[in-house]
């Protein structure tokens, strides 16, 4: 009988240790950075392959049109689907989408604007091509001269004459206007004290102009200005500028803002990014991960634009 009550115990224990296995898997997944035993906790699907942002129309416009998933996004494809899902809703949220994402200029205007963007691009990506794309719509793609991308890092300037061409010409019936106007420029390196670290974005002279760090440790803006903004502070990741009248405007660093009342000047021609202008004068000596130009907004609407940048390149490879 005592045997037979051993051997009892001890089937009940396989067939217990049996089911449990049947319930949790040995492998694990990952959701948000977070490990979690089997296969995850449920998520919303928002377009498959483990998806955690439900995609809207805007979104799923903007995905579709760059293809949305792998080879354009490597084997990252989900999760930089999900961050640029979330990064198009924030932006709505905020009211500084309120477009479909398709067809040309297709952002819409500000919330409590006339105006919007012209072009906004997620330049970290993991392809030239996806890096190019205007989220805004099918026109004003950037144009890369001898530039050089790095996969899920963003643009680097070789020097010899490189940069790119975002093919905007301010007031040219467009967003970015002399009296309203905004351009802003996102980077991953660390800028170090005393470091020249040359122009993101440039119009070939001084009236829209966004050098980040000079070797004084100056922050050099203009948004259609016949001056610039000089800003001694600690270094950044994100910089820009926003006029908002004939005579204001805004330098931000983050989303540290700084006014001027330098009166407003004629725009320029064509706007590039890496460097001064189409010579590559002054060549960025860092990686810049993103850019957008339009309309004149206001520190309110900056800090949601700088808040949904950093959660972007935050969440991508």
């Amino acid at each position: 009988m005592r045997k037979l009550l051993t051997f009892l115990f001890a089937l009940a224990a396989i067939v217990a240790a049996g089911r449990l296995a049947a319930v949790v898997s040995p492998a694990s997944a990952q959701v948000g950075g977070l490990s979690f035993p089997g296969p995850g906790p449920r998520v919303s699907s928002g377009g498959g392959g483990g998806r955690t942002c439900t995609d809207d129309t805007a979104s799923t416009n903007f995905l579709t049109r760059t293809g949305g998933s792998a080879p354009n996004y490597g084997a990252g494809s989900g999760r930089y689907a999900d961050a640029i899902c979330t990064f198009i809703k924030a932006l709505e949220t905020a009211g500084l989408i309120n477009g479909n994402l398709s067809g040309v200029g297709s952002c819409g205007a500000f919330t409590g604007n006339a105006g919007g963007f012209d072009g906004l691009w997620l330049i970290k990506a993991h392809t030239s091509a996806n890096a190019a794309f205007n989220i805004c719509g099918t026109g004003f793609s950037l144009v890369n001269h001898s530039a050089t991308l790095t996969a899920d890092s963003g643009y680097a300037n070789p020097g010899s004459g490189a940069y790119v061409d975002t093919q905007i010409a301010p007031n040219a019936g467009i967003n970015c206007l002399q009296n309203s106007c905004s351009v802003f420029a996102g980077t991953s390196t660390n800028l170090v004290s005393t470091t020249d670290y040359g122009s993101m974005m440039g119009s070939g002279l001084n009236i829209i102009r966004l050098y980040p760090h000079y070797s004084n440790d100056g922050f050099y803006s203009a948004a259609n200005s016949g001056g610039l903004t000089v800003v001694t502070a600690a270094p950044g990741h994100f910089y820009g500028v926003s006029r908002t009248g004939a005579s204001s405007s805004e330098s931000y660093i983050d989303t540290t803002g700084t006014t001027d009342t330098t009166a407003a000047a004629s725009p320029p021609a064509t706007l590039f990014l890496l460097a001064d202008d189409a010579s590559g004068t002054n060549p960025f000596q860092g990686v810049e991960t993103f850019a957008a130009v339009g309309a004149g907004m206001t520190p309110t609407q900056e800090a949601a634009l700088q808040s949904a940048y950093a959660t972007y390149v935050a969440s991508v490879p």
